[in-house]
């Protein structure tokens, strides 16, 4: 759906990205002034949603596992038992909340008091996303 009218773009594609279809403005103006465009890129989106058609999101899924993590699993077969019980998106959540420790711990250079927040960020995420309503 890139067409040619340059409204889309590819974004940041890298090869861990399966689709990267992005519309930037950087006024009102200009969105005023491709709205018919972007118009015809919505009906367009959904008319492929309804026909069923898109990118098979599980193809190609599976990514470069780090070493570290496969030497602990070896080491701790209750990690590994644990971390495969969980659902794919609660597997990025945590991992999504340890990288942001780790982020944070190197802002202030604390990198492991970061991982450990990361952690436990992604425990309370874990305890909250079990108990909703």
């Amino acid at each position: 759906m890139l067409g040619s009218s340059g409204v889309m773009s590819n974004g940041s594609q890298t090869e861990t990205v399966r689709v990267a279809r992005q519309m930037r403005f950087t006024s009102l103006a200009e969105i005023e002034a491709k709205e018919p465009v972007i118009r015809d890129y919505v009906r367009r989106a959904i008319a492929v949603e309804e026909a069923g058609l898109g990118v098979d999101f599980a193809e190609g899924r599976d990514l470069p596992v780090p070493g570290e993590r496969e030497e602990k699993f070896a080491a701790m077969p209750e990690l590994k038992a644990a971390w495969e019980a969980l659902t794919p998106g609660r597997r990025r959540a945590y991992t999504g909340c340890l990288f942001l420790g780790l982020g944070l711990g190197m802002v202030f250079d604390k990198t492991g008091a970061g991982v450990l927040i990361g952690l436990g960020a992604g425990l309370l995420l874990e305890y909250f996303w079990g108990h909703r309503a």
